[in-house]
């Protein structure tokens, strides 16, 4: 009995050992939460336009009761300040796993990530990852210079035409790498760039442009008129740019204003006197001014003439008009070689008329052979309408013969093309019933058509022209085909009473043949 007692007594002390270790790991502490980081410190560069996110994994034995995530700031005083980022996180889908990943808006003065994360063992932890932030850079510098070494500052351009463009570096330096250059100038209010966009491949930071000798061979010289040369520079990722703008007073050699028009000198009276005026400045003593007076064959009716120039830089000389006066020159020539030069055309005793002309302007749906009609007192091609209400002034009309290969001049009785009965109406069989008509021998004349530009009003006075039998003048052939200038036709209506010398050419085709046929003309009338 004594030995199984003793059993007993061996078999509950075991138990009671066993019962009491039980117990005491039960009570053991859990550990508190961990939290893991990728990186010991997250770089963030406020330059760059995509930014790293904030990571990490919070691992919990208990399980996790919350999670709250703050940034740390340095203030002007360099104390910390906590900005909580968001909401605190109280509701886990796996209480002993946690995972956060956030981008939040970064700032320079950011110096840490901290979380502090509880568990439901009541274990409070705080971790912290240090933030190195790199504040945004400036932007990029530029400035002018005149030469290499950057000296001075160049911030206005004053340039006479066709002198020797002034040398031009463009000083640039970033606290980033410099990505392009790009030169441009603005003319008349439009800006352009004046060469190929400058692009930097190699990690550099300060750089010096020659403007006016570019590496590649090319040279630069402002466009006539320019008023501001623009230089941008762009550097770093996000292409950080800064534009200077320099004022060009870009000052004409010598600038010279003509007052009168190509207009005022078509149809001058001949040999009578008719006035050169207008204005000239230079930015050099003038060394010469002069007129010149080109005949209708090429050559100088005089030698050139000087002009003075009052002291208000106007001028104004009388100049007689020869009958075979053509073209009126200006020269100016200042001290340094630079000149100027306008040119203006005169037409002495007739005026001179360049028209378009074409079908179907004879307003007439049912004959597109009747193509404009023409008076040279009016001094302008007419519809059929037009002409019907200006019927004491028409002196002929155009149409197309030959299978439509010919544009004929017809004086109003010689084709029945003009044979209509009324505004708009074709009528085959009908009569022109205008209240009168004007009817003019139309001649073949003696002046070829490569001969009308120079023929004076001389040759207007003394061409007798050729009579023909047929009806009308061809002015122009194969119009199907290669259209060719014919002939030149003359006549002579009746102007205010009088009868004055009349020459028509067509000058080209512009288009088609028949209904589609548009031609331009020229005509000279005695004045």
């Amino acid at each position: 009995m004594k030995k199984l007692a003793a059993i007993s007594t061996i078999l509950y002390s075991i138990i009671l050992f066993l019962f009491i270790l039980s117990c005491s790991e039960d009570q053991k502490p859990k550990s508190e939460p961990v939290v893991i980081y990728p990186t010991k410190s997250l770089y963030i560069d406020l330059n760059q336009a995509v930014q790293p996110s904030i990571i990490c994994v919070v691992n919990s034995e208990s399980g996790l009761k919350s999670i709250e995530t703050f940034i740390v700031k340095k203030d002007a005083d360099g104390n910390e300040v906590e900005e909580q980022l968001g909401r605190p996180v109280t509701t886990f889908y796996n209480p002993h796993n946690y995972s956060i990943n956030e981008t939040p808006l970064y700032t320079a003065d950011m110096i840490y990530f901290r979380l502090v994360a509880k568990d439901a063992a009541g274990n409070v932890v705080m971790s912290q990852l240090p933030l190195e932030v790199q504040g945004l850079y400036g932007l990029p510098e530029v400035y002018l210079s005149s030469d290499e070494a950057g000296t001075g500052n160049i911030e206005s351009i004053r340039f006479i035409e066709d002198d020797p463009m002034p040398p031009l570096y463009a000083q640039l330096s970033s606290e980033e790498n410099i990505k392009y250059v790009v030169v441009s100038e603005t003319v008349k209010g439009i800006t352009s760039i004046v060469n190929d966009t400058i692009f930097f491949d190699n990690e550099v930071q300060q750089a010096t442009l020659n403007l006016t000798h570019w590496e590649n061979g090319e040279t630069y010289e402002f466009t006539k008129g320019a008023t501001a040369l623009r230089v941008k520079v762009a550097a770093g990722s996000m292409e950080k740019s800064r534009e200077i703008v320099i004022p060009i007073n870009f000052i004409q050699a010598i600038t010279l204003v003509w007052t009168q028009t190509d207009n005022l000198y078509n149809g001058l009276p001949t040999n009578e006197d008719f006035e050169i005026s207008g204005s000239i400045t230079s930015a050099n003593p003038l060394s010469s001014f002069t007129y010149t007076l080109i005949s209708r064959d090429g050559t100088q009716l005089q030698a050139p003439a000087q002009i003075t120039v009052n002291e208000d830089d106007t001028y104004s000389v009388m100049v007689n008009a020869d009958p075979e006066l053509a073209t009126i020159i200006l020269d100016a020539k200042d001290m340094a070689g630079k000149t100027a030069s306008l040119t203006r055309n005169a037409h002495v005793g007739y005026k001179y008329h360049y028209l378009l002309a074409g079908g179907p302007a004879s307003g007439l749906s049912g004959d597109p052979d009747a193509l404009p009609f023409f008076s040279a007192e009016l001094g302008r091609v007419m519809s059929y309408c037009d002409a019907q209400d200006n019927y004491s002034k028409v002196d002929f009309g155009f149409s197309i013969w030959s299978s439509y290969k010919q544009i004929r001049i017809n004086n109003l009785t010689q084709s029945d093309k003009f044979m209509n009965s009324s505004c708009g109406t074709y009528d085959s069989s009908g009569a022109l019933l205008w209240p009168a008509i004007n009817v003019y021998e139309i001649k073949e004349s003696t002046i070829a058509w490569a001969d009308f530009e120079q023929a004076s009003i001389t040759d207007l006075q003394s061409d007798p022209g050729i009579s023909v039998t047929q009806k009308g003048i061809n002015l122009f052939v194969n119009l199907t085909t290669t259209p060719i200038p014919d002939k030149v036709a003359t006549y002579e209506p009746l102007i205010n009473g009088e009868k004055k010398k009349v020459i028509i050419a067509i000058d080209k085709i512009e288009g088609g043949s028949r209904i589609t046929t548009t031609f331009w003309m020229k005509c000279k009338v005695e004045l």
